[in-house]
Formats: structure tokens, C-alpha cells, sequence
């Protein structure tokens, strides 16, 4: 991880350029050469290397088509500055071992740079140390071929085949370096007069490549390669104490890439700020209207009026808002201390109870810099220590709160308990190779998320493919759904460069909450989580479920892209990104709560509801809040029986996680196998008896007992209402019993004997006159006989 230190943020602006007129492929829009480019810019922030300033983000602007900002890692001295100070031999040939090095590991990553100049190598304060800058302009623009690099190249530094390519479609070539102008200042150096009369040839296959010339670089006597600039601990300490002396240590204490996700927190947008700067100069839009629209919007007429001003040099943005607003913070507040111990994880970490934030929605807190920065150090730490068990425990409850956006990825990882291991899989496969789902998958990717701007790239959509096809080869057992490109895309995109961990975590998230859902043929498991959800759904909202069953309106009709994709077929990016926040925390049973959770938010219009206005508002979901789905999911986790969520077709990781749970929620949950059409019969949901006798012990539940009194009388759980008539007229007589159960939001049980039917019926029954609550002992009496502790017997 490179921090910060003394490095700023600059622009720089990049035309596209569209050229043989606007296409569509199954309908779809044209994909512009902004978007082309921002799906390539994702392998430049994947780039590590000492030698190269980062790239972190491309932006589209908004004001103008076709025109992107690339974000990049800046400093003040280039080496250009500096050409009349005097330089010893070995250190002209360590900046020559630097530039190379840095060089060949662009080529390992099939990236040219095709503006290599001395105004594009930036030399660091310590003056030991060179870093390449824009050399991932090309690479973007497809050299050329989506952009106008026109004004971001420098003649001087071109190699005689460039001058041809600057008027062919060549491709460049990785021998292409820096020509004579530019390097006639070194000259003087034997070893670099040597390598440069190599470089010069004017036939590229006799040049050098960049290894023999890193070679020759580290070989020589007056260089020992990048040994000498290795510090000394005497030197870091003396780094790291000026650091805590400067004014600024909080901010070039982060990481580069964290500093800049905290700086778009801190002021206005980065196009805004080339706006007002001249750096973008626009004509009034009265001015740019064409003289005719045709088609799909195609226009012609008026194009000089439309051509915008854009500046090619690197605007350097202003970074003392931030500076500001994070010298409020203290060593408390970003320096997290952890000490393990046999009972678990002690933290010495910032108390988050005073932040002005801390109970506010979490997308409110997601634009607070100072709240982002401490969160985004403790998660950090934390994440660091995943090998550790109990370090892994304590990131579960911390990202209970939320989960910062920059570590969603390393968090996710740790929950989904994936390592380094996991990450061997993809690599060994083939994906490329032809697969029975291509043609499915040619139609549903370049549909997928359209909403969001990296999904639409032709780059996102060959990953997707690639992670699809990988998803599966390692599950024969699977087919491709529709709907399994919405549930890979989340995991794409916060691991874009690292395809690996991506497929490991989707894996790991189907194995838990998805299990056996993708098999070929599903319907046993669809209807079960459906008709278990259905039952859920009479035990919180009665009069819903009722209202719903008059229309004949079931979750066959509305629910099984919900469950299939986990929601991510119905919810926008940014709201599932929460929502799953929260189902990695809890057990497979969790998205039934989800479910329920978005039921009532809809409430208010489905229970007033014909069955056709029922059809058209599942088809065209209203804006729902996310703060309202993740809380409402909680209460009813906390109010609905654990046991009552059994399903047969669970997957095994759940016995793995309620190990962890506390009570109710460690207790065994499986209940009596039942196939789809005996539950479909049933009205209310069962609740297990190793629950039942717990929350008897409690006094957590309100038991009304259906069997004869003549049975009753003989042995019955402590605190239980005998109600052995199932007319309706009598209810008077447990009415007290029932409403204490639906203040406390107490289950109340069906306890029977002999009849199970007679249960079903009376279940059936208290759910229609709308009581919710209620549900029914697997197993009935005989289930409890022999538990002493909560039965009064007859002497």
C-alpha cells in the first residue's frame, strides 16, 4: 500500500472521438468512447509498481459527450526541472534502471507508453527516485483509436516509426522509446551513451528490449540496481518523526488510494473544478443546437458551435479542504491498537458514540470525510489481521454499523471467510473456451445493470462472461439462470481486477444463501423457499397475507427473482451493495427477512390492492428506502422464531454458523421433513421444540393447547391455555392470552395431539380474522412428552 506523503491530485482531460456513425447490437445503445475507455482505465488501477505514479479514477463529464478526466497520482519536480544540476554516474544510470524497470513492467501488462518525454517523469523529493506519469493516456484512448491524443504527445521524444504511425492504424511497438532530442542529455555517461545507441537504431527489431537494457543498467560498476534505494531504519524513523511534525500527518498518513476518495468527500466535483478553471471551456448550449435530429438521435448541422476547448497539460488540484478538515482529527482516531486475548478481541478504538453521524443513515455517513476516515482506518487494521479468528469476529460486529466503501471488497472477503487460497481456482480454468450458456449469456450480459456506467463497457462485459463461464465450470451440477448475470455483477465490480477473488466470492455466497438453486431442475427448491416465505409473511402481517390469498396472489407471482438473485435483480447497485452488507452477517435465513422487509414497505398499497394493481406495482417497483428495508429485516430476525425459517434444502453452512449465535438463535432448528404441497396447506409456519421448550423456560411464548380437556387435565406445559373447541364464538376465553402475546410480539403455538389437521385448520383460522404471531409445535405434544422440566402433570 503506497501512501500519500507529498503527492497531489491531478487532471487530466482526454477527448473521445466517434468515428463510422452510431450502431446498435440487440437493441442496445451505442457504447461511446467514454465508456470504452472507462472500462479499459480499470486494468491502470490495478497497476503496482514503485516506478509509476497511480492512476485512481476516470471520469465521465457530464457537460460534454465524450469527454473524460483521468485522475492521476501528481508531483512537482519533473525531471525536465532539474536537467541543470549535475549528476553523478550512478545516479543517472539508477534513474535509467528506474525508467526501464518501469517500462518492462508496463510491457508484462501489454501497456506501451507512447509519451515518454522528461516532462512525463516526475523525480520525488528524496531525489533518488523517479515515477512515470500519463502513461496510461494511450492505453486508454486505445492508442488512438477512441481518443484525440493529439495534444497529449510530445514530437521531440517520438522514434522515427511513430511519425508513421501518427498517420496509419500500426500499432505501436514496445521497442518504441524516447528519441534523440530528448536523450542527448545523458550522453555524456559511457554505460548510457551505449544503451541509447541501441535505442536509436532505426530499425526497431535491433533495438533492445527492456530487460537486456535493465541488465546492462544493473551489471555496470557505477550502478547497483535499485539496492542503493533501499532505506535505512535510522532514515525511516527520521521519515516517519517529520512526517508527525508536519501540520498535514493525518492526511499523508492514508494510502494514496484512500486520500483520494476522502478528497472527492471534501469539495466540489473534479469536473466542476476544470470548469471554473478554464481547464473545460464550453459554449453556451442555446449556441450548440444542431440543425436536424434524426433516428436515434443522431444530429447533424451547427458541429463548429458544438467543439469544446480542452487544455492538454496536468491541472494540479487544491487539496486544503481536506487538509483542514482532517487536522481535527487525532492519533486516537486513526491509530487502532487490538490485543488478542482468550476471550476474544480487546480494541482500543476511537469512540464513534459522539460523531454527529454515528446514528444517521447510512448514506448520509457514507459523505462525512472525518466520520469515513476514522471508520476507514479501523477497517484497515482489521482487515490486516484477517488470519486471525478473533480479529475476523471483531470485523463482523464492526461493519455491523457500516461497512466503509472503499474496504467493501477486503470486508466482504472476510466474511465470506474467502483466502488466498481460494484464489488459485479461476486461473486454472478455461474459460474462454466455447460453453452451452454462450448464447444466453450474449443476451443477458449487455442488459446487465445498464444503469451503471462500468457495466455498460465492452471491458465489464467480457469479465462478466469470463467470471460466469468460471462460476460454471467449478459447479457442474449448476446451469445458467436468468438472472445469474445480476448476481455475479456486485462481486465484479468491487473486484474488477482481481477475477479470482471474485469467483470465490460468488461461490462462497451461493454455497450459503443460494444453495441448490441453480440446479437444472429447481422447482422443489424454489417452492419451498417460497412457500416458507409465505408462511412468514402470515406471521407478521396477517391481514396482508390474508388479502393477498383472496386475490390469489402468491409469491410465484412476484418473489422468485427476489430469492433467485438475492435481490439483485430488483434493487439498484448502490442499495443492494447495503442490503448485502448486511445479509454477509447472518445466516441463510436472512434474505427471507429482506423479503419481509420490502413486503411492508409496499404495504400500504398492496393491502388495498386489486390483483392486476398488484401485477403492476411488482413490476415497476417504487423508490424504496434502504435505511427502512435494513432495519425492518432486524426487528423481524428478532421477532420471528429462528426455527420457523427451517427449510430441507438449506445448504450445511448453516449448523456451521449458528454455532456462533446466542440463544434462540444456536438452537437446533430442523423441524420434521414436510414436502412443498403438506406445507402448502398450512397457514402459519412451525417452530421446532428444542425452541419451543426454551422460550416455555423464558416465558418468551404464549401456548394454546387444542387437545381435549380430559388430555389436558392429565399433563399440559406450565402457563398453557386449554382451547380444545375450534368455533370461532369462543375465543373470548383465550382473548386475554392472545393480545398480551401480540404486545410482546410473542409467538403464539398451536400445541395438538393426535389431529395435526385439526392445528392446520385452527392456525388457518386465527390468521384470517388477521392475528399475527401465530404458529404451531412440530411434532405437536407427543414432540414435548417427556420434558419434565416444562410440563405439569396430574398426580
Amino acid at each position: 500500500m503506497r501512501k500519500l506523503e507529498n503527492a497531489k491530485f491531478g487532471a487530466i482531460v482526454v477527448r473521445g472521438v466517434e468515428e463510422g456513425g452510431r450502431t446498435c447490437i440487440n437493441g442496445l445503445p451505442f457504447v461511446s468512447p467514454a465508456i470504452r475507455m472507462l472500462g479499459r482505465f480499470q486494468k491502470l488501477k490495478s497497476l503496482k509498481h514503485d516506478n509509476l505514479c497511480a492512476c485512481l479514477d476516470l471520469i465521465r463529464c457530464r457537460s460534454a459527450s465524450n469527454l473524460v478526466i483521468v485522475i492521476t497520482e501528481v508531483h512537482s519536480t519533473r525531471l525536465c526541472d532539474i536537467l541543470n544540476n549535475s549528476f553523478s554516474p550512478k545516479v543517472i544510470q539508477n534513474f535509467g534502471y528506474q525508467i526501464a524497470d518501469a517500462l518492462y513492467y508496463l510491457h508484462s501488462q501489454n501497456i506501451l507508453h507512447s509519451n515518454l518525454s522528461l516532462s512525463n517523469i516526475i523525480v520525488l523529493d528524496d531525489g533518488k527516485r523517479l515515477r512515470l506519469s500519463n502513461y496510461g493516456t494511450s492505453f486508454v484512448a486505445n492508442y488512438g483509436a477512441d481518443a484525440d491524443l493529439s495534444g497529449h504527445s510530445t514530437v521531440f521524444a517520438f522514434s522515427p516509426e511513430r511519425f508513421i504511425q501518427e498517420t496509419s492504424t500500426l500499432p505501436s511497438q514496445k521497442k518504441t522509446m524516447f528519441g534523440p532530442w530528448e536523450s542527448s542529455y545523458f550522453v555524456e555517461d559511457e554505460t548510457i551513451s551505449a544503451i541509447l545507441y541501441d535505442c536509436l537504431k532505426v530499425n526497431p527489431r535491433r533495438r533492445h528490449r527492456m530487460r537486456e537494457m535493465m541488465n546492462k543498467l544493473k551489471n555496470s560498476d557505477a550502478c547497483d540496481g535499485k539496492d542503493s534505494f533501499v532505506t535505512t531504519i535510522p532514515e525511516m524513523k527520521e521519515t516517519i518523526k517529520e512526517l508527525h511534525d508536519q501540520k498535514s500527518w493525518q492526511f499523508t498518513s492514508f494510502s494514496i488510494e484512500d486520500a483520494y476518495f476522502l478528497w472527492r468527500l471534501c469539495g466540489a466535483t473534479p469536473e466542476n473544478i476544470l470548469l471554473r478553471n478554464s481547464v473545460i471551456k464550453l459554449k453556451p448550449p442555446l449556441t450548440t443546437l444542431p440543425s436536424i435530429v434524426i433516428e436515434d438521435f443522431t444530429i447533424f448541422g451547427n458541429e463548429k458551435k458544438r467543439q469544446f476547448f480542452v487544455a492538454s497539460s496536468i491541472f494540479i488540484f487544491a487539496d486544503c479542504n481536506l487538509k483542514s478538515k482532517l487536522s481535527e482529527l487525532s492519533v486516537k482516531d486513526l491509530k487502532t491498537s487490538l490485543e488478542l486475548s482468550k476471550l476474544g478481541v480487546k480494541s482500543v478504538e476511537p469512540d464513534l458514540s459522539d460523531v454527529h453521524l454515528a446514528n444517521l443513515a447510512v448514506i448520509v455517513k457514507e459523505k462525512d470525510a472525518l466520520y469515513q476516515a476514522k471508520r476507514m482506518s479501523l477497517l484497515r487494521h482489521l482487515v490486516s489481521a484477517k488470519g486471525f479468528n478473533e480479529a475476523k469476529d471483531f470485523l463482523k460486529s464492526t461493519v455491523r454499523q457500516d461497512n466503509p466503501p472503499v474496504y467493501r471488497n477486503a470486508a466482504w472477503s472476510v466474511l465470506l471467510d474467502v483466502d488466498d487460497s481460494d484464489n488459485f481456482l479461476f486461473w486454472s480454468l478455461n474459460t474462454l473456451q466455447p460453453h452451452p450458456s454462450d448464447r444466453q449469456l450474449d443476451v443477458d450480459i449487455p442488459r446487465c445493470h445498464q444503469y451503471e456506467e462500468m457495466m455498460t463497457s465492452p471491458a465489464a462485459h467480457a469479465a462478466l462472461r469470463r467470471l460466469l463461464k468460471a462460476w460454471l465450470l467449478t459447479n457442474e451440477r449448476y446451469v445458467y439462470w436468468q438472472g445469474c448475470d445480476s448476481l455475479a455483477a456486485p462481486f465484479l465490480l468491487l473486484n474488477f481486477n482481481r477475477p479470482e477473488t471474485a469467483l470465490a466470492c460468488l461461490n462462497e455466497f451461493i454455497k450459503r444463501y443460494l444453495h441448490d438453486f441453480f440446479l437444472k431442475d429447481n422447482s422443489a427448491i424454489i417452492q419451498e423457499y417460497l412457500t416458507v416465505f409465505n408462511h412468514l409473511l402470515a406471521y407478521v402481517d396477517a391481514p396482508l397475507y390474508s388479502h393477498l390469498a383472496e386475490l390469489g396472489f402468491f409469491p410465484e407471482l412476484y418473489a422468485i427473482p427476489w430469492f433467485l438473485t438475492c435481490f439483485a435483480h430488483v434493487l439498484p447497485m448502490h442499495k443492494l451493495l447495503h442490503i448485502w452488507d448486511q445479509v454477509l452477517l447472518h445466516d441463510s435465513s436472512f434474505p427471507l427477512f429482506v423479503g419481509l422487509a420490502l413486503m411492508r414497505q409496499l404495504r400500504p398499497k398492496l393491502i388495498i390492492a386489486s390483483f392486476n394493481d398488484a401485477i403492476l406495482l411488482f413490476s415497476d417497483l417504487p423508490d424504496l428506502s434502504i435505511e427502512k428495508i435494513v432495519s425492518c429485516s432486524h426487528r423481524f430476525r428478532s421477532i420471528v422464531p429462528p426455527s420457523c425459517t427451517f427449510r430441507v434444502h438449506d445448504g450445511p453452512w448453516t449448523e456451521k454458523r449458528i454455532a456462533n449465535e446466542v440463544e434462540p438463535f444456536n438452537l437446533n432448528r430442523t423441524l420434521i421433513a414436510m414436502t412443498v404441497a403438506e406445507l402448502k396447506e398450512m397457514n402459519c409456519p412451525r417452530i421446532s421444540s428444542p425452541e419451543f421448550i426454551w422460550r416455555v423456560t423464558q416465558k418468551q411464548i404464549c401456548v394454546i393447547d387444542i387437545r381435549l380437556s380430559s388430555e389436558f387435565a392429565r399433563g399440559c406445559v406450565v402457563g398453557s391455555v386449554n382451547y380444545p373447541s375450534a368455533s370461532r364464538k369462543q375465543l373470548k376465553s383465550i382473548a386475554n392470552a392472545l393480545k398480551t402475546a401480540t404486545r410482546q410480539a410473542y409467538p403464539i403455538c398451536i400445541v395438538w395431539g393426535k389431529d395435526h389437521k385439526t392445528a392446520i385448520k385452527f392456525g388457518a383460522m386465527l390468521v384470517r380474522i388477521g392475528r399475527n404471531y401465530v404458529c404451531i409445535l412440530d411434532g405437536g405434544f407427543e414432540s414435548i412428552r417427556d420434558e419434565r422440566t416444562i410440563l405439569d402433570v396430574a398426580h
